[in-house]
């Protein structure tokens, strides 16, 4: 007989891998879009946070700041890796 809490740990690390995709796609039956803080920016482009951090400052990639605090559409950055533009701010 399987260990009851080995199927129950299998499924909760199904459902946190299913997260992130249900995350972005729909809120309350409309669209939502995927905000990035810096940290999970920088590790999306592959880079660290202070080279994301010198980007913004040159207005080299396509950012939002409230608060003081920089924020990340997961579109604009594939937009921006494929050739697009940087405006978004």
């Amino acid at each position: 007989m399987d260990n009851p809490f080995s199927i129950l740990d299998s499924r909760l690390r199904a459902i946190e891998d299913l997260l992130p995709q249900i995350h972005g796609e729909k809120l309350n039956g409309k669209a939502s879009e995927a905000y990035l803080k810096i940290d999970k920016a920088a590790e999306f482009l592959s880079t660290t946070p202070n080279a994301l951090r010198v980007m913004v400052c040159k207005n080299q990639v396509p950012f939002i700041k409230k608060m003081g605090k920089l924020f990340f559409r997961q579109s604009d950055l594939v937009n921006w890796l494929e050739g697009g533009d940087t405006q978004s701010h």
